[in-house]
Formats: structure tokens, C-alpha cells, sequence
């Protein structure tokens, strides 16, 4: 049996999850990644044909993430890939965090001297979550810089990223219109924004999350609009299967920065 029909035959995909424990003796990873925390994880993200390609030298490695378990509850900010650096995903019945940087490769043939965890799997839903949230780092929209300045600065921008942290949960994705959507306005200028905090159509027929994400939407309307050199010309919660494709060709997913932010408070 060649090294693609063994990995086939185990079951092997991306999004397959792998003990760090039952890697073969002496297996390198390469770059070394951190220690592993009791019941972490490493996640398969080498594509499905790839993983099972029969010439090795075309794909000799599968790139694999860390997830480490979440001690505390899971972070608004940090779910359905609303950050860049950083994700928090269910698997089974705990949160667990990965973070863009935390991605290695191993020796493609080790997978056919193990197996896939059988206790514990990704949903194919939060499977592509993470495949989508690792293409973002290099396809999202930038907005420019001098507002993303205006919207981390002083008190509101420590509001901002409260609510996010605490209401971040009940919104899939936020989705911004800016103009000037590609200028770096000088101070005296406003940056003219709509806002829409999207939560998933489901949840949209769930009386007791529509009420407190309009709180949360109205809330951000309060922050944003206190932001210096800010206009928001509305702020509104719609659900995902409202948002069109033509709407997208104005509105781009804000993912917030919750790392950079944080930096940013930290060295005011």
C-alpha cells in the first residue's frame, strides 16, 4: 500500500485532529512550536487532494495549527474568526484557541504511523471557519490606518473592545462601509462610516438574542460615534441572510485587532 492509499484508508482530511502525544518518538516538527499544554491539540490544515497527493516530493509536509484549551469562557472578540492573529472554536464540549502564528509542518509519512483523534473532532462548519479565517490574514480588507487610530484611541476605544469581549459572541460578522475607504484623512477631516453587526440567520428567530445584540449595537453606535474624527451614519443588526453580494461591493468584514488593540492601549 503506497503512503496515499494508507493515509486515505486511515482518514486523514483537513481539519483531522492530532495528539501531540501520539506522534512517533523522536517525530520533529518544523518550526518547533510551543510547549504543549495538557490536551492540546495540533489541527490538520493541508487541503484534502494535497494530503493524499501519491508523490511525496510534490507534498512532502502537512501543515498543522495548535489549539490550546481556553480556561476561562470563550471571548466574544475571538469567535467565528472576527480576529486575524487569534480564533476560539468549539471542540466537543470546550473552547480551544489558536493562533495564526502557532502553524508547523511535519513530515507527511509520520500520519500514516498515527491516527486521527476518534474522541474528539471539528464540525465541518468550524473546519472551514478556521480555513477561511487563515486566507483572511492575507486577503482582508485594510482599512486606513488613521481610522483604525481614531477608533482605538482613549476612553471609547476601551468601550469598543469591552463590548466586543462581552457581546462579541452573539455576532457572526461586522460588516463597515468607510469613506474615503482607501485615504489617510488628516485630523481635521471625518471618516464617514455604516455599520452592520450581523448575527446568523438562526439566531435571528431567537427573541432574547435579537434584544441584547441591538443593546450591543446600540451601544457601539454610542462608542463609535464619540470617536474623534468619526461620523457613523448608522449602526444597525441584520441578520446574514439580509447582507447580498451587491451589498458587499460596499461593505468589507471588520475584523478587529483585538492583539493590537490591546497593544495600543497598553502603550498610551
Amino acid at each position: 500500500m503506497d503512503l496515499a492509499q494508507a493515509l486515505e484508508k486511515i482518514g486523514w482530511r483537513q481539519g483531522s485532529i492530532l495528539s501531540p502525544r501520539s506522534l512517533p518518538t523522536g517525530c520533529k516538527i518544523e518550526p518547533p512550536l510551543p510547549d504543549f499544554a495538557e490536551e492540546s491539540f495540533l489541527i490538520v490544515l493541508t487541503q484534502d487532494c494535497d494530503l493524499v497527493q501519491t508523490n511525496f516530493s510534490k507534498e512532502p509536509f502537512a501543515e498543522v495549527l495548535l489549539a490550546t484549551p481556553v480556561a476561562d469562557k470563550p471571548a466574544g472578540s475571538l469567535l467565528y474568526g472576527k480576529n486575524p492573529r487569534f480564533i476560539q472554536f468549539p471542540i466537543g464540549t470546550r473552547y480551544f484557541e489558536a493562533s495564526c502564528h502557532n502553524r508547523s509542518r511535519l513530515d507527511r509519512r509520520i500520519l500514516a504511523q498515527c491516527s486521527p483523534s476518534a474522541d474528539h473532532q471539528l464540525t465541518d462548519a468550524d473546519t472551514g471557519l478556521i480555513r477561511e479565517w487563515m486566507a483572511k490574514r492575507y486577503v482582508r480588507p485594510a482599512f486606513p490606518h488613521n481610522l483604525n487610530c481614531r477608533l482605538r484611541s482613549g476612553a471609547q476605544g476601551k468601550v469598543i473592545s469591552k463590548l466586543l469581549e462581552n457581546s462579541g459572541h452573539l455576532f457572526r460578522t461586522l460588516y463597515l462601509m468607510c469613506a474615503p475607504a482607501a485615504i489617510e484623512l488628516p485630523e481635521d477631516q471625518p471618516y464617514r462610516l455604516s455599520l452592520w453587526m450581523a448575527v446568523a440567520t438562526e439566531d435571528a428567530k431567537d427573541a432574547s438574542l435579537m434584544q441584547h445584540a441591538r443593546e450591543a449595537s446600540k451601544a457601539m453606535a454610542d462608542a463609535i460615534s464619540k470617536c474623534p474624527g468619526v461620523e457613523l451614519l448608522s449602526c444597525d443588526v441584520r441578520h446574514e441572510g439580509q447582507i447580498t453580494l451587491d451589498d458587499l461591493c460596499f461593505f468589507s468584514e471588520w475584523d478587529f485587532d483585538h492583539l493590537t488593540h490591546r497593544e495600543a492601549l497598553q502603550s498610551a
